[in-house]
C-alpha cells in the first residue's frame, strides 16, 4: 500500500512509503525502477528536513512518529502518540517537525534538537496537510471548513481560512 513519496535530498532517488509492506521504497526518478527496499514500519508520510539531516516518518496505522538520521537512516527516536499520525511539515531552521494527528484533532510539535515533544494542541476536526509558511504553521482540517493558522512557538490557532469543508493537504 504505497501512500506518500518524497525526493531524497540528493535528488538521485524517490521514496515511498509502503505501508502494508513496511517498507520504504528507494526509486529512480527517472525510470522508476527499484533501486533498493528498506525495512520500516508503517511508513504513511514521510519528509526530509529543510538541512537534510531528519526524516520524519508518520505512521498512521501504528499511531508512532519515527525521526531518522537522514545520512545512515539511522532510527534516532519514536514518539509513540495517541492517534492517527498523518502529515508532516518542518520549521525551515530545521530544528521542529510539526505532525497532524487525525484522530484526535491535534498537531504536536517535536523539537529535533532535543528529540522532544514540544506541544500537542487541538487545531480542528481531522487534521491533514501541514504547512510552513510566512511564520505560521497551516493545518488543513478535513472535518471543518477551514484552514487553521497555528502558531508554532505554543500551538495556538490564531486565525481560521474558509476553505469549504475537506481542506485534505496544502502545497506551496
Amino acid at each position: 500500500e504505497p501512500h506518500h513519496l518524497v525526493p531524497s535530498p540528493d535528488g538521485k532517488s524517490l521514496l515511498v512509503g509502503d505501508t502494508a509492506g513496511n517498507e520504504m521504497l528507494f526509486l529512480d526518478p527517472a525510470s522508476g525502477a527499484i533501486q533498493k527496499r528498506m525495512p520500516l514500519a508503517d511508513p504513511y508520510q514521510l519528509g526530509f528536513s529543510p538541512d537534510a539531516k531528519f526524516l520524519t516518518v508518520a505512521g498512521l496505522a501504528r499511531n508512532q512518529i519515527d525521526v531518522y538520521d537522514a545520512a545512515s537512516m539511522k532510527l534516532l527516536k519514536r514518539f509513540p502518540v495517541k492517534s492517527t499520525p498523518s502529515h508532516v511539515a518542518y520549521a525551515p531552521d530545521s530544528g521542529t517537525v510539526f505532525v497532524s494527528l487525525q484522530d484526535s484533532d491535534r498537531l504536536v510539535a517535536i523539537d529535533l534538537r532535543k528529540l522532544e515533544e514540544k506541544w500537542n494542541q487541538p487545531v480542528g476536526k481531522t487534521p491533514a496537510g501541514v504547512l510552513w509558511l510566512n511564520g505560521k504553521v497551516l493545518v488543513a482540517d478535513m472535518g471543518t471548513d477551514y484552514v487553521a493558522q497555528v502558531d508554532p512557538a505554543d500551538g495556538r490557532v490564531v486565525a481560521k481560512i474558509v476553505t469549504g469543508k475537506g481542506a485534505h493537504n496544502l502545497f506551496l
